[in-house]
Protein backbone atom coordinates (compact mmCIF):
# COMPACT_ATOMS: atom_id res chain seq x y z
CA UNK A 1 0.00 0.00 0.00
CA UNK A 2 1.21 3.39 -0.76
CA UNK A 3 1.80 5.53 2.43
CA UNK A 4 0.43 9.22 2.18
CA UNK A 5 2.48 11.64 3.52
CA UNK A 6 0.54 14.89 3.23
CA UNK A 7 -0.30 15.21 6.65
CA UNK A 8 3.22 14.23 8.39
CA UNK A 9 5.23 16.58 10.28
CA UNK A 10 8.84 15.75 9.63
CA UNK A 11 11.20 17.43 12.49
CA UNK A 12 14.62 18.61 11.33
CA UNK A 13 17.01 15.64 12.34
CA UNK A 14 14.10 13.53 10.69
CA UNK A 15 14.16 15.59 7.58
CA UNK A 16 18.01 16.40 7.44
CA UNK A 17 18.95 12.37 7.73
CA UNK A 18 16.35 11.40 4.98
CA UNK A 19 17.35 14.27 2.48
CA UNK A 20 21.33 12.95 3.13
CA UNK A 21 20.08 9.60 2.78
CA UNK A 22 18.38 10.19 -0.68
CA UNK A 23 21.37 12.62 -1.44
CA UNK A 24 23.93 9.89 -0.98
CA UNK A 25 21.55 7.27 -3.03
CA UNK A 26 21.91 9.41 -5.70
CA UNK A 27 25.95 9.99 -5.41
CA UNK A 28 26.44 6.14 -5.44
CA UNK A 29 24.77 5.67 -9.32
CA UNK A 30 27.27 4.18 -11.15
CA UNK A 31 28.67 6.40 -13.64
CA UNK A 32 29.83 3.69 -16.45
CA UNK A 33 29.66 5.64 -19.37
CA UNK A 34 29.80 9.62 -20.57
CA UNK A 35 26.24 9.75 -20.69
CA UNK A 36 26.49 8.99 -16.80
CA UNK A 37 29.36 10.81 -15.91
CA UNK A 38 27.74 14.17 -17.38
CA UNK A 39 24.77 13.15 -15.80
CA UNK A 40 26.93 12.70 -12.48
CA UNK A 41 28.68 16.41 -13.09
CA UNK A 42 25.06 17.94 -13.51
CA UNK A 43 23.84 16.54 -10.68
CA UNK A 44 26.64 16.95 -7.86
CA UNK A 45 26.10 20.83 -8.81
CA UNK A 46 21.99 20.61 -8.20
CA UNK A 47 23.23 18.58 -4.91
CA UNK A 48 25.06 21.24 -3.76
CA UNK A 49 22.34 23.71 -4.37
CA UNK A 50 20.17 20.95 -2.56
CA UNK A 51 22.31 20.20 0.31
CA UNK A 52 22.96 24.50 1.62
CA UNK A 53 18.96 25.15 0.95
CA UNK A 54 18.58 22.23 3.63
CA UNK A 55 21.03 23.55 5.49
CA UNK A 56 19.83 27.16 5.80
CA UNK A 57 16.22 25.50 6.73
CA UNK A 58 17.35 23.68 8.87
CA UNK A 59 19.28 25.86 11.13
CA UNK A 60 16.62 29.02 10.60
CA UNK A 61 13.72 26.89 12.26
CA UNK A 62 12.98 23.99 14.55
CA UNK A 63 10.66 22.62 12.35
CA UNK A 64 11.24 22.36 8.19
CA UNK A 65 8.01 22.76 7.08
CA UNK A 66 6.23 24.97 9.43
CA UNK A 67 5.83 28.55 8.45
CA UNK A 68 5.99 31.06 12.11
CA UNK A 69 5.91 34.61 9.42
CA UNK A 70 3.57 36.26 12.07
CA UNK A 71 5.76 36.64 14.81
CA UNK A 72 8.65 38.40 13.89
CA UNK A 73 11.56 40.71 16.44
CA UNK A 74 11.39 37.78 18.98
CA UNK A 75 13.76 38.35 21.97
CA UNK A 76 13.05 34.92 22.86
CA UNK A 77 12.09 31.51 21.72
CA UNK A 78 9.65 29.07 23.60
CA UNK A 79 10.85 26.22 24.06
CA UNK A 80 13.71 25.78 21.98
CA UNK A 81 15.18 28.91 24.06
CA UNK A 82 13.70 27.35 27.75
CA UNK A 83 10.44 27.49 29.68
CA UNK A 84 10.99 30.19 31.67
CA UNK A 85 11.74 34.10 30.68
CA UNK A 86 12.29 37.35 32.09
CA UNK A 87 10.81 39.88 29.61
CA UNK A 88 11.68 43.70 30.89
CA UNK A 89 10.32 46.02 28.20
CA UNK A 90 9.46 45.86 24.75
CA UNK A 91 10.12 42.66 24.16
CA UNK A 92 8.43 39.72 22.52
CA UNK A 93 8.37 35.74 23.33
CA UNK A 94 7.56 33.79 19.83
CA UNK A 95 6.30 30.18 20.68
CA UNK A 96 7.37 28.29 17.45
CA UNK A 97 6.48 24.84 18.66
CA UNK A 98 4.02 23.16 20.80
CA UNK A 99 4.81 23.38 24.42
CA UNK A 100 2.96 23.85 28.05
CA UNK A 101 3.87 25.41 31.02
CA UNK A 102 5.35 28.72 30.27
CA UNK A 103 6.36 30.65 33.03
CA UNK A 104 7.67 34.51 32.71
CA UNK A 105 8.46 37.65 35.07
CA UNK A 106 7.43 40.98 33.32
CA UNK A 107 8.81 43.94 34.02
CA UNK A 108 7.92 47.40 31.96
CA UNK A 109 5.46 48.08 29.39
CA UNK A 110 5.27 46.97 25.58
CA UNK A 111 6.08 43.69 26.49
CA UNK A 112 4.26 40.16 23.30
CA UNK A 113 3.49 37.01 23.55
CA UNK A 114 3.18 35.44 20.08
CA UNK A 115 2.06 32.26 19.11
CA UNK A 116 2.83 31.00 15.44
CA UNK A 117 -0.07 29.31 13.36
CA UNK A 118 -0.03 25.60 14.19
CA UNK A 119 1.32 25.47 16.83
CA UNK A 120 -0.54 24.42 20.66
CA UNK A 121 0.41 26.34 23.60
CA UNK A 122 -1.04 24.65 27.15
CA UNK A 123 -1.18 26.98 30.04
CA UNK A 124 -3.18 25.45 32.42
CA UNK A 125 -2.33 27.74 35.36
CA UNK A 126 -2.75 30.67 33.54
CA UNK A 127 -0.01 33.84 34.18
CA UNK A 128 0.93 37.13 35.31
CA UNK A 129 0.82 40.05 33.02
CA UNK A 130 1.78 43.61 32.77
CA UNK A 131 -1.18 45.94 32.16
CA UNK A 132 -0.30 46.37 28.16
CA UNK A 133 0.86 43.37 27.20
CA UNK A 134 -0.02 41.84 23.88
CA UNK A 135 -0.84 37.86 22.87
CA UNK A 136 -1.31 37.48 19.61
CA UNK A 137 -2.69 34.16 19.18
CA UNK A 138 -2.24 32.50 15.70
CA UNK A 139 -2.28 29.30 16.61
CA UNK A 140 -4.10 26.69 19.82
CA UNK A 141 -3.66 28.11 22.98
CA UNK A 142 -5.28 26.09 25.71
CA UNK A 143 -5.96 28.02 28.72
CA UNK A 144 -6.83 27.00 32.25
CA UNK A 145 -6.88 29.53 35.11
CA UNK A 146 -6.94 32.94 33.60
CA UNK A 147 -4.17 35.97 33.62
CA UNK A 148 -3.77 38.16 36.25
CA UNK A 149 -3.42 41.62 35.24
CA UNK A 150 -1.01 43.82 37.27
CA UNK A 151 -1.54 47.76 37.20
CA UNK A 152 -4.45 48.66 35.05
CA UNK A 153 -5.23 50.50 33.03
CA UNK A 154 -4.61 49.88 30.15
CA UNK A 155 -5.76 46.05 29.85
CA UNK A 156 -3.82 43.13 28.68
CA UNK A 157 -4.71 42.27 25.21
CA UNK A 158 -5.81 38.86 23.75
CA UNK A 159 -5.95 39.00 19.76
CA UNK A 160 -6.78 35.52 18.38
CA UNK A 161 -6.67 36.24 14.81
CA UNK A 162 -8.74 34.41 11.71
CA UNK A 163 -7.84 30.36 12.02
CA UNK A 164 -6.84 30.54 15.55
CA UNK A 165 -8.40 29.08 18.59
CA UNK A 166 -8.38 30.03 22.39
CA UNK A 167 -10.17 27.68 24.48
CA UNK A 168 -10.51 28.52 28.13
CA UNK A 169 -11.86 26.49 31.13
CA UNK A 170 -12.38 29.31 33.20
CA UNK A 171 -13.10 33.19 33.37
CA UNK A 172 -11.65 36.11 33.12
CA UNK A 173 -11.38 39.24 35.82
CA UNK A 174 -10.18 42.57 36.04
CA UNK A 175 -7.65 43.91 33.12
CA UNK A 176 -8.05 41.94 29.94
CA UNK A 177 -9.56 42.37 26.29
CA UNK A 178 -9.90 39.51 23.70
CA UNK A 179 -9.99 41.03 20.00
CA UNK A 180 -11.27 37.58 18.70
CA UNK A 181 -11.47 37.14 14.21
CA UNK A 182 -11.33 33.52 14.69
CA UNK A 183 -12.51 30.72 17.56
CA UNK A 184 -13.15 31.28 21.61
CA UNK A 185 -14.18 28.18 23.38
CA UNK A 186 -15.07 28.64 27.10
CA UNK A 187 -15.17 24.77 27.78
CA UNK A 188 -16.19 25.12 31.56
CA UNK A 189 -19.00 22.75 32.92
CA UNK A 190 -19.59 25.27 36.25
CA UNK A 191 -20.45 29.22 36.02
CA UNK A 192 -17.99 31.34 34.09
CA UNK A 193 -17.75 34.54 35.38
CA UNK A 194 -15.96 37.60 33.37
CA UNK A 195 -15.64 40.97 35.33
CA UNK A 196 -14.37 44.27 35.68
CA UNK A 197 -12.76 46.15 32.86
CA UNK A 198 -13.06 42.67 30.52
CA UNK A 199 -13.83 43.49 27.08
CA UNK A 200 -14.87 40.99 24.28
CA UNK A 201 -14.30 42.22 21.00
CA UNK A 202 -16.43 39.44 18.59
CA UNK A 203 -15.56 40.62 14.94
CA UNK A 204 -17.92 39.85 12.05
CA UNK A 205 -15.45 36.62 11.49
CA UNK A 206 -15.29 35.66 15.10
CA UNK A 207 -17.46 32.77 16.59
CA UNK A 208 -17.75 32.41 20.74
CA UNK A 209 -19.05 29.55 22.44
CA UNK A 210 -19.71 28.64 25.98
CA UNK A 211 -22.08 25.54 25.43
CA UNK A 212 -21.70 23.45 28.21
CA UNK A 213 -21.29 25.93 31.25
CA UNK A 214 -24.33 26.74 34.17
CA UNK A 215 -24.33 30.22 33.58
CA UNK A 216 -22.11 32.53 31.04
CA UNK A 217 -22.47 35.88 33.66
CA UNK A 218 -20.89 39.33 32.17
CA UNK A 219 -20.24 40.86 35.51
CA UNK A 220 -20.39 44.31 36.60
CA UNK A 221 -19.00 46.88 33.97
CA UNK A 222 -17.34 44.28 31.83
CA UNK A 223 -18.56 44.79 28.26
CA UNK A 224 -19.21 42.40 25.30
CA UNK A 225 -18.96 43.97 21.69
CA UNK A 226 -20.76 41.69 19.21
CA UNK A 227 -20.30 41.73 15.18
CA UNK A 228 -20.30 37.57 14.69
CA UNK A 229 -21.60 35.16 16.30
CA UNK A 230 -21.76 33.91 20.36
CA UNK A 231 -23.44 31.07 21.43
CA UNK A 232 -24.35 30.20 24.83
CA UNK A 233 -26.06 27.73 26.45
CA UNK A 234 -27.29 29.92 29.58
CA UNK A 235 -26.54 34.45 29.80
CA UNK A 236 -26.75 36.81 33.02
CA UNK A 237 -26.03 39.88 31.99
CA UNK A 238 -24.98 40.34 35.49
CA UNK A 239 -24.65 44.68 35.52
CA UNK A 240 -22.47 44.60 32.38
CA UNK A 241 -22.55 45.92 28.89
CA UNK A 242 -23.74 43.92 25.94
CA UNK A 243 -23.89 45.51 22.54
CA UNK A 244 -25.34 43.01 19.26
CA UNK A 245 -24.44 45.08 16.54
CA UNK A 246 -26.19 45.10 12.92
CA UNK A 247 -24.41 41.70 11.76
CA UNK A 248 -24.09 40.02 15.34
CA UNK A 249 -26.19 37.01 15.72
CA UNK A 250 -26.55 35.89 19.69
CA UNK A 251 -27.72 32.76 20.40
CA UNK A 252 -28.79 31.95 24.17
CA UNK A 253 -29.93 27.93 24.09
CA UNK A 254 -31.89 28.35 27.35
CA UNK A 255 -31.72 31.03 29.83
CA UNK A 256 -31.29 35.26 29.70
CA UNK A 257 -31.04 37.05 32.62
CA UNK A 258 -30.47 40.85 30.96
CA UNK A 259 -29.80 43.12 34.23
CA UNK A 260 -27.28 45.19 32.48
CA UNK A 261 -27.12 47.31 28.88
CA UNK A 262 -28.14 45.33 26.11
CA UNK A 263 -28.67 46.93 23.28
CA UNK A 264 -29.60 44.94 20.44
CA UNK A 265 -29.10 45.93 17.08
CA UNK A 266 -28.35 42.41 15.48
CA UNK A 267 -30.00 38.62 15.23
CA UNK A 268 -31.24 37.93 19.20
CA UNK A 269 -32.19 33.89 19.30
CA UNK A 270 -33.72 31.77 22.20
CA UNK A 271 -34.45 28.25 20.40
CA UNK A 272 -34.70 26.68 23.81
CA UNK A 273 -32.66 23.81 23.49
CA UNK A 274 -32.58 22.25 26.39
CA UNK A 275 -30.23 19.49 25.72
CA UNK A 276 -26.99 21.91 25.39
CA UNK A 277 -25.22 22.27 28.76
CA UNK A 278 -24.54 20.13 31.34
CA UNK A 279 -26.33 21.27 33.52
CA UNK A 280 -28.08 25.02 34.30
CA UNK A 281 -31.80 26.28 33.76
CA UNK A 282 -34.07 23.32 33.00
CA UNK A 283 -37.18 25.47 31.43
CA UNK A 284 -36.65 28.51 29.00
CA UNK A 285 -37.02 32.16 29.68
CA UNK A 286 -36.06 35.67 28.90
CA UNK A 287 -35.93 38.14 31.67
CA UNK A 288 -34.98 41.49 31.85
CA UNK A 289 -34.80 43.07 35.30
CA UNK A 290 -33.99 46.43 37.13
CA UNK A 291 -30.34 47.70 37.44
CA UNK A 292 -31.26 52.01 37.47
CA UNK A 293 -30.00 54.23 34.83
CA UNK A 294 -27.42 53.40 32.28
CA UNK A 295 -28.43 49.35 32.36
CA UNK A 296 -31.39 49.25 30.57
CA UNK A 297 -32.94 46.95 27.85
CA UNK A 298 -32.78 48.39 24.45
CA UNK A 299 -34.00 46.38 21.11
CA UNK A 300 -33.92 47.97 17.80
CA UNK A 301 -34.12 44.56 16.02
CA UNK A 302 -36.50 41.92 15.96
CA UNK A 303 -36.44 39.69 19.32
CA UNK A 304 -38.00 35.76 18.91
CA UNK A 305 -38.01 33.87 22.01
CA UNK A 306 -39.53 30.84 20.51
CA UNK A 307 -39.95 28.86 23.55
CA UNK A 308 -39.96 30.89 27.02
CA UNK A 309 -41.53 33.22 28.72
CA UNK A 310 -41.18 36.39 28.40
CA UNK A 311 -40.85 38.66 31.67
CA UNK A 312 -40.11 42.74 32.21
CA UNK A 313 -39.16 43.11 36.00
CA UNK A 314 -36.78 46.38 34.60
CA UNK A 315 -38.08 49.07 31.98
CA UNK A 316 -37.20 48.00 28.13
CA UNK A 317 -36.76 50.21 25.09
CA UNK A 318 -38.85 48.25 22.23
CA UNK A 319 -38.10 49.60 18.50
CA UNK A 320 -38.77 46.86 16.90
CA UNK A 321 -41.02 43.30 16.71
CA UNK A 322 -40.60 40.93 19.74
CA UNK A 323 -42.48 37.49 19.44
CA UNK A 324 -42.92 35.08 22.47
CA UNK A 325 -43.95 31.59 20.86
CA UNK A 326 -47.15 29.26 21.17
CA UNK A 327 -48.10 29.02 24.72
CA UNK A 328 -45.26 30.66 26.84
CA UNK A 329 -46.75 34.13 28.67
CA UNK A 330 -45.29 38.07 28.58
CA UNK A 331 -45.39 40.18 31.48
CA UNK A 332 -45.03 43.60 32.05
CA UNK A 333 -43.97 44.62 35.46
CA UNK A 334 -42.15 48.10 34.43
CA UNK A 335 -42.37 50.32 31.73
CA UNK A 336 -42.06 48.97 28.22
CA UNK A 337 -41.59 52.02 25.88
CA UNK A 338 -40.57 53.09 22.66
CA UNK A 339 -40.87 54.15 18.65
CA UNK A 340 -42.42 51.74 16.27
CA UNK A 341 -42.06 48.44 18.66
CA UNK A 342 -44.74 46.03 18.60
CA UNK A 343 -45.14 42.68 21.10
CA UNK A 344 -46.86 39.76 19.25
CA UNK A 345 -47.93 36.89 22.27
CA UNK A 346 -48.85 33.60 20.12
CA UNK A 347 -50.52 31.54 22.90
CA UNK A 348 -49.95 32.16 26.39
CA UNK A 349 -51.18 34.73 28.75
CA UNK A 350 -50.11 38.45 28.19
CA UNK A 351 -50.07 40.65 31.47
CA UNK A 352 -49.59 44.24 32.65
CA UNK A 353 -49.60 44.35 36.32
CA UNK A 354 -50.05 47.52 38.37
CA UNK A 355 -46.11 48.98 38.43
CA UNK A 356 -46.11 48.08 34.14
CA UNK A 357 -46.65 49.88 31.43
CA UNK A 358 -46.59 50.10 27.46
CA UNK A 359 -46.60 53.25 25.54
CA UNK A 360 -44.85 55.12 23.43
CA UNK A 361 -45.49 56.02 19.30
CA UNK A 362 -46.79 53.98 16.97
CA UNK A 363 -46.38 51.10 19.79
CA UNK A 364 -48.37 47.49 18.58
CA UNK A 365 -50.07 44.31 20.74
CA UNK A 366 -51.60 41.25 19.59
CA UNK A 367 -52.29 38.36 21.80
CA UNK A 368 -53.52 35.32 19.23
CA UNK A 369 -55.52 33.62 21.47
CA UNK A 370 -57.31 36.34 23.70
CA UNK A 371 -60.58 38.07 22.61
CA UNK A 372 -60.26 41.55 21.24
CA UNK A 373 -56.12 40.17 20.57
CA UNK A 374 -55.46 42.51 23.30
CA UNK A 375 -53.43 42.08 27.30
CA UNK A 376 -55.23 39.26 28.67
CA UNK A 377 -54.61 41.40 31.90
CA UNK A 378 -54.24 45.06 32.05
CA UNK A 379 -54.18 46.43 35.81
CA UNK A 380 -51.82 49.86 35.17
CA UNK A 381 -51.70 51.01 31.22
CA UNK A 382 -54.04 52.88 29.32
CA UNK A 383 -55.19 50.91 26.37
CA UNK A 384 -55.04 53.74 24.09
CA UNK A 385 -51.28 54.07 24.51
CA UNK A 386 -51.10 51.31 22.12
CA UNK A 387 -52.97 50.13 19.12
CA UNK A 388 -53.99 46.47 18.84
CA UNK A 389 -53.01 45.54 15.02
CA UNK A 390 -52.27 41.74 13.68
CA UNK A 391 -49.18 43.07 12.10
CA UNK A 392 -47.19 43.69 15.55
CA UNK A 393 -44.55 40.95 15.87
CA UNK A 394 -40.95 41.27 13.31
CA UNK A 395 -42.85 41.36 10.57
CA UNK A 396 -43.75 45.27 12.27
CA UNK A 397 -39.95 46.00 12.81
CA UNK A 398 -39.12 49.76 10.99
CA UNK A 399 -35.84 49.89 9.16
CA UNK A 400 -33.29 51.85 10.60
CA UNK A 401 -29.83 52.09 10.45
CA UNK A 402 -27.69 52.42 14.53
CA UNK A 403 -24.72 54.86 14.62
CA UNK A 404 -21.44 53.26 14.03
CA UNK A 405 -17.93 53.91 15.14
CA UNK A 406 -18.94 54.48 18.49
CA UNK A 407 -16.48 56.16 21.23
CA UNK A 408 -16.83 57.28 24.35
CA UNK A 409 -13.70 58.98 26.60
CA UNK A 410 -12.94 61.10 29.52
CA UNK A 411 -9.68 62.99 31.03
CA UNK A 412 -9.34 60.79 33.82
CA UNK A 413 -8.06 60.94 35.91
CA UNK A 414 -9.02 63.64 37.43
CA UNK A 415 -7.76 65.42 40.51
CA UNK A 416 -10.24 66.64 43.24
CA UNK A 417 -11.82 69.55 42.53
CA UNK A 418 -10.68 69.30 38.93
CA UNK A 419 -12.86 69.08 35.40
CA UNK A 420 -14.36 65.87 34.28
CA UNK A 421 -14.24 66.38 30.48
CA UNK A 422 -16.22 63.35 28.34
CA UNK A 423 -16.26 63.17 25.01
CA UNK A 424 -18.34 61.12 22.41
CA UNK A 425 -18.17 60.22 19.04
CA UNK A 426 -19.81 58.19 16.27
CA UNK A 427 -20.80 58.10 12.44
CA UNK A 428 -24.67 58.48 11.73
CA UNK A 429 -25.25 59.70 15.56
CA UNK A 430 -27.59 63.03 15.86
CA UNK A 431 -28.50 62.89 19.71
CA UNK A 432 -26.76 61.87 22.98
CA UNK A 433 -27.75 60.99 25.95
CA UNK A 434 -25.37 60.74 28.76
CA UNK A 435 -25.62 58.89 32.32
CA UNK A 436 -23.17 58.14 35.35
CA UNK A 437 -22.39 58.24 38.59
CA UNK A 438 -24.53 60.67 41.57
CA UNK A 439 -27.64 60.50 38.60
CA UNK A 440 -25.67 62.58 36.47
CA UNK A 441 -26.89 62.84 33.08
CA UNK A 442 -26.47 65.42 30.08
CA UNK A 443 -28.08 65.25 26.47
CA UNK A 444 -24.52 67.16 25.24
CA UNK A 445 -22.21 65.43 23.14
CA UNK A 446 -18.84 66.14 24.87
CA UNK A 447 -20.59 67.81 28.27
CA UNK A 448 -18.17 68.65 31.63
CA UNK A 449 -18.83 68.19 35.10
CA UNK A 450 -16.78 70.76 37.54
CA UNK A 451 -15.69 70.75 40.97
CA UNK A 452 -15.14 66.96 40.81
CA UNK A 453 -15.46 64.49 44.03
CA UNK A 454 -14.67 60.95 45.05
CA UNK A 455 -18.43 59.93 44.49
CA UNK A 456 -17.86 61.14 40.90
CA UNK A 457 -15.74 58.04 40.14
CA UNK A 458 -17.25 55.34 37.81
CA UNK A 459 -18.85 54.26 34.75
CA UNK A 460 -20.09 56.97 32.43
CA UNK A 461 -22.23 55.84 29.54
CA UNK A 462 -23.30 57.89 26.25
CA UNK A 463 -26.43 56.33 24.40
CA UNK A 464 -26.06 57.54 20.56
CA UNK A 465 -29.03 57.65 18.63
CA UNK A 466 -29.16 57.99 15.18
CA UNK A 467 -31.66 59.59 12.61
CA UNK A 468 -34.20 56.34 12.98
CA UNK A 469 -34.99 55.02 16.41
CA UNK A 470 -31.64 53.02 16.25
CA UNK A 471 -28.90 53.88 18.99
CA UNK A 472 -25.84 52.38 20.04
CA UNK A 473 -24.06 52.95 23.53
CA UNK A 474 -20.33 53.58 24.64
CA UNK A 475 -18.37 53.48 28.35
CA UNK A 476 -16.08 55.44 29.49
CA UNK A 477 -14.46 54.46 33.46
CA UNK A 478 -13.60 57.84 35.14
CA UNK A 479 -11.15 57.82 38.20
CA UNK A 480 -11.14 60.94 40.63
CA UNK A 481 -7.74 60.99 42.37
CA UNK A 482 -7.12 62.98 45.73
CA UNK A 483 -4.86 66.51 45.50
CA UNK A 484 -1.40 65.37 44.67
CA UNK A 485 1.22 66.59 47.46
CA UNK A 486 4.14 65.16 45.82
CA UNK A 487 6.55 63.72 48.20
CA UNK A 488 9.99 65.00 48.98
CA UNK A 489 12.62 62.50 48.89
CA UNK A 490 15.89 62.84 49.92
CA UNK A 491 18.60 59.70 48.29
CA UNK A 492 21.53 58.79 49.40
CA UNK A 493 24.25 56.48 47.46
CA UNK A 494 26.86 54.15 48.83
CA UNK A 495 29.79 52.68 46.48
CA UNK A 496 30.85 49.11 46.79
CA UNK A 497 33.18 48.39 49.65
CA UNK A 498 36.87 47.32 49.15
CA UNK A 499 38.35 44.16 49.81
CA UNK A 500 42.16 44.55 48.83
CA UNK A 501 41.87 45.20 45.34
CA UNK A 502 38.41 43.69 44.44
CA UNK A 503 35.21 45.72 44.55
CA UNK A 504 32.76 44.07 46.63
CA UNK A 505 29.01 43.84 45.55
CA UNK A 506 27.56 45.50 47.97
CA UNK A 507 26.54 49.00 46.55
CA UNK A 508 23.46 50.51 47.58
CA UNK A 509 21.18 53.40 47.32
CA UNK A 510 18.33 54.72 50.24
CA UNK A 511 16.17 57.32 50.58
CA UNK A 512 13.97 58.71 53.26
CA UNK A 513 10.57 60.34 52.54
CA UNK A 514 7.79 62.05 55.08
CA UNK A 515 5.14 61.23 52.94
CA UNK A 516 5.55 58.84 50.44
CA UNK A 517 3.94 55.33 51.28
CA UNK A 518 4.93 53.29 48.52
CA UNK A 519 8.37 52.99 46.14
CA UNK A 520 10.33 51.43 43.52
CA UNK A 521 13.52 51.90 42.09
CA UNK A 522 14.98 50.73 38.26
CA UNK A 523 17.89 51.67 36.74
CA UNK A 524 18.34 54.28 34.05
CA UNK A 525 17.15 58.11 34.21
CA UNK A 526 13.13 57.74 33.02
CA UNK A 527 11.31 55.36 35.44
CA UNK A 528 10.58 51.95 34.39
CA UNK A 529 9.35 49.52 37.70
CA UNK A 530 6.40 48.64 39.03
CA UNK A 531 2.81 51.13 38.93
CA UNK A 532 1.55 51.77 42.35
CA UNK A 533 -0.40 48.57 42.93
CA UNK A 534 3.14 46.77 42.34
CA UNK A 535 5.23 49.14 44.56
CA UNK A 536 7.33 48.15 47.81
CA UNK A 537 5.75 49.18 51.14
CA UNK A 538 7.18 52.64 52.55
CA UNK A 539 7.31 51.41 56.22
CA UNK A 540 9.97 53.00 58.33
CA UNK A 541 10.27 56.39 56.36
CA UNK A 542 12.35 55.44 53.45
CA UNK A 543 13.70 52.43 51.59
CA UNK A 544 16.99 50.72 49.87
CA UNK A 545 17.99 49.30 47.25
CA UNK A 546 21.09 47.22 48.21
CA UNK A 547 23.50 44.07 46.76
CA UNK A 548 24.15 46.26 43.78
CA UNK A 549 27.25 44.94 42.07
CA UNK A 550 30.07 47.49 41.23
CA UNK A 551 29.19 48.85 37.87
CA UNK A 552 32.27 49.32 35.50
CA UNK A 553 31.11 52.94 34.41
CA UNK A 554 28.85 55.86 36.51
CA UNK A 555 25.09 54.04 35.88
CA UNK A 556 21.49 56.34 36.64
CA UNK A 557 19.28 54.84 38.70
CA UNK A 558 15.16 56.34 39.52
CA UNK A 559 13.54 56.09 42.56
CA UNK A 560 9.90 57.05 42.21
CA UNK A 561 8.54 57.41 45.42
CA UNK A 562 4.36 57.33 44.88
CA UNK A 563 1.94 59.45 47.74
CA UNK A 564 -1.16 57.14 47.73
CA UNK A 565 -1.48 56.79 43.64
CA UNK A 566 0.15 56.32 40.44
CA UNK A 567 -0.93 60.00 39.94
CA UNK A 568 0.46 61.46 42.25
CA UNK A 569 4.54 60.64 42.33
CA UNK A 570 8.11 61.80 43.05
CA UNK A 571 10.57 60.78 41.19
CA UNK A 572 14.76 60.96 42.02
CA UNK A 573 17.65 60.40 39.74
CA UNK A 574 20.75 58.98 41.27
CA UNK A 575 24.38 58.18 39.95
CA UNK A 576 26.18 54.88 41.40
CA UNK A 577 29.93 55.42 40.06
CA UNK A 578 31.97 52.67 40.22
CA UNK A 579 34.36 51.73 42.98
CA UNK A 580 38.42 52.05 42.23
CA UNK A 581 40.14 49.66 44.77
CA UNK A 582 43.81 49.91 45.72
CA UNK A 583 45.67 46.91 47.27
CA UNK A 584 47.37 48.49 50.85
CA UNK A 585 51.10 48.12 51.10
CA UNK A 586 52.59 45.56 52.58
CA UNK A 587 55.63 46.18 52.92
CA UNK A 588 57.41 47.20 56.54
CA UNK A 589 58.71 50.44 57.00
CA UNK A 590 61.97 51.40 58.59
CA UNK A 591 62.75 54.64 60.56
CA UNK A 592 64.82 57.22 58.77
CA UNK A 593 67.81 58.34 60.25
CA UNK A 594 69.13 62.03 59.67
CA UNK A 595 72.73 62.64 60.76
CA UNK A 596 74.35 65.98 61.49
CA UNK A 597 77.86 66.45 61.10
CA UNK A 598 79.62 69.46 62.72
Amino acid sequence: MKKDYTNQSLTKGSFAAYCLLLIFKILCIPTKDSFHFNFYVRKTKWIHSLVFTIVVMILSNGTVFQSHAQCTNCTYTAPSGGTNFNLNGNETLCITANTSNLGWNMNGSGNKICLATGVVWDQPFGGNLQAGTVIEVYGTLNLGNGFNVNGTPPNAIINVHAGATLNHTGGFGNGVTINNDGIVNFTSTSNIDVTGSFVLNNSSTGTVNALTTTNFKLGNNATINNDGTIHLANFENEEGYLNNNATGVFIVDRSMNNHGAFINNGDFQLPCNTLSGAAGATTCSFRVGDKGVGKEFISNTCIKVLNGNVTFDGPGTLNSGFEIGDGYNLTLNKTVSGTNGSFLVKGGTSTINLSGSYIGTNMKFYDVNTAGNSFDSNFGNNASSFTVSSSAGCSAVVACTPPTNVTAGSNSPVVEGGTINLTSSSTGGTSYAWSGPNSFSSSLQNPSIASATASMSGTYTVTITSSGTCTATATTLVNITTACTPPTVTATVNQATCTGAVANNDAKISFTTSIGDKYGISVGATYTGSGYAGAASITTGGGNLTGISNPNTSTQYTIRVFNGSDACFKDTVVTLNPKICIAPCESKCNPLKVVINH
